[in-house]
């Protein structure tokens, strides 16, 4: 997909067919979600492309209700570009929320916030070593209900990423969709909003 417009309405409908007709809406764009011109139809419709949760599908929406996806802006001369070519800023559902411990099933897909959790900080070798033995012990992966397996779902990316966290190392459980990168590009300071800029933070099989 190479998206060329977003949606600049609060909200817009994407049906199967260029018309209003109950029973026909595919689903609601949010407001700036990219979307890639396919064809006009006529005055009031286009064909397009969308990525919706990861997944990509086709539809018709009221071409009026768009707008031409916004150039990046040039850096001023001596200035680094707002987001360097393969560098993105890194993405977490809400931090340090108290209710996300070792000992609950909920809210895999969010970072740790138990209280008292370690971090490493230490810029001696020896003392980090020590800092992320420490990390290791306190999750305490084999007994800690966070991480113990379903008999459908196992849990393995959670706690890789609970080390990772943990540690000050990135490691990514959830991802920036495709127009939430656009925007990201563009300059624009990008909410996390899971399901529309964010995406992912399912369960595995390891």
């Amino acid at each position: 997909m190479d998206p060329t417009h977003r949606v600049a309405s609060t909200a817009l409908n994407l049906r199967s067919e260029p018309q209003v007709r109950p029973g026909n809406r595919l689903a609601v764009l949010p407001f700036h979600q990219a979307v890639e011109k396919v064809a006009e139809l006529d005055g009031s419709w286009w064909q397009v492309k969308v990525e919706l949760h990861g997944a990509e599908g086709e539809g018709f929406v009221a071409f009026r209700f768009l707008e031409a996806l916004p150039a990046a802006p040039l850096p001023e001369e001596g200035e680094a570009p707002l987001v360097a070519p393969g560098i993105l800023p890194p993405v977490h559902l809400r931090e340090n929320r108290p209710e996300i411990t070792r000992g609950d099933t909920h809210g895999r897909a969010f970072p740790l916030g138990e209280p008292g959790r370690p971090g490493r900080g230490s810029a001696d070798p020896g003392t980090r070593a020590a800092e992320l033995s420490a990390i290791l012990d306190w999750l305490d992966v084999e007994n800690s209900p966070r991480y113990q397996p379903t008999s459908s779902s196992t849990y393995c990316n959670i706690y890789a990423h609970d080390v990772c966290y943990l540690a000050g190392v990135y490691l990514p459980r959830v991802w920036w969709t495709g127009g939430a990168l656009l925007r990201l590009q563009a300059g624009e300071d990008v909410p996390v909003r899971y399901g529309e800029t964010v995406e992912g933070g399912t369960p595995t099989r390891c």
